[in-house]
């Protein structure tokens, strides 16, 4: 009677362990194969796959991972079908198309990064969390501030439904560092040349914004070669754009992005701080340096905080 008291227990004391063990079902998302996605789906994997529970019972059995990469032949199709037919847990979409496409499986947790604008892409998730890839106007003035100390007029080429917003912030921030956004506001990618020519001899540096009214192929050259005849750096939010000429980029972690993601699904799977709609945690930048632009422009670097800029 004793023997079978004691394997009763066990029994209960089992099913509970495994219960509360369960492994989670994540399906990533993908929107394309690109080197970006990949770093950022890479250390996601890992870290969620190395952090425990924050309560309950340990995991005895790892996260099931499943991926989808929607660029792929079939990849929408067989990602859909997926989502449809079994319980899942948790979707992580990297991209901007992977977000729209999850967007529409609301009563399953969803987790974005690498989405430069998530607002307008979760018409039906209310519920989503994520990383924005954008880099907040602090850090572009605290770049400037530290990196460019002799800089005090930045000037800026933007649109008012592109990054108005952003450029109205910067203003104030820049203000308290004793520093000035010169602004040049325009309606179209047509009217950059004659803007920039407004800005002659009025900036000490010249921000690149992530505006898809503003930038294309032609604008960033035209900036660029405005930074060369009137000798004033360019700050850009891209490493390819410092091949061509920029002095500095603030460039997206993608790595820790997806460090960070994995922080927020740990909290969503195990319900802690999962109850804010929409919110979303801070983006880790890399500064990147072109010292030749530096040396050709005659700038002065703060080499020291640039060491530990990051």
């Amino acid at each position: 009677m004793r023997r079978w008291w004691l394997l009763c227990v066990l029994l209960v004391v089992g099913m509970g362990v495994g219960e509360a063990a369960r492994a989670a079902e994540v399906v990533i998302v993908q929107s394309a194969r690109i080197r970006p996605y990949e770093e950022a789906r890479q250390a996601f994997r890992e870290s969620l796959s190395r952090r425990p529970p924050v309560s309950g019972t340990k995991t005895l059995h790892p996260h099931q991972f499943t991926e989808f990469v929607l660029a792929d032949p079939g990849g929408r199709q067989a990602a859909a079908r997926f989502l449809d037919s079994r319980p899942v847990d948790l979707i992580l979409a990297i991209g901007g198309k992977a977000l729209s496409f999850a967007d529409r499986f609301r009563e399953i947790p969803l987790i974005y990064t690498m989405v430069p604008d998530p607002e307008p892409r979760l018409v039906f998730h209310d519920r989503a969390v994520g990383v924005p890839l954008s880099v907040p106007p602090t850090r572009w003035v605290e770049v400037t501030e530290k990196c460019l100390p002799k800089v005090q007029r930045i000037g800026v080429v933007f649109s008012p439904g592109g990054t108005g917003a952003f450029v109205r912030e910067a203003r104030a921030l820049a203000r308290l560092q004793g520093m000035r956004i010169v602004g040049a506001e325009v309606r179209s990618a047509h009217e950059v040349r004659g803007r920039l020519g407004d800005l002659r001899g009025r900036i000490d540096a010249l921000w690149m914004l992530p505006d898809l009214t503003v930038l294309t192929p032609q604008t960033a050259e035209a900036m660029l070669r405005f930074s060369m005849e009137e000798r004033v750096p360019v700050i850009t939010f891209a490493e390819k754009y410092l091949r061509r000429g920029a002095m500095i980029a603030l460039v997206p972690d993608y790595a820790r992005m997806g460090q960070a993601a994995a922080v927020l699904a740990e909290n969503v799977l195990s319900d802690v701080g999962s109850g804010g709609a929409r919110s979303k945690v801070a983006q880790r930048t890399r500064i990147r340096v072109n010292t030749e632009v530096a040396r050709k422009l005659g700038t002065f670097l703060d080499a020291a905080w640039l060491d530990g800029g990051d």
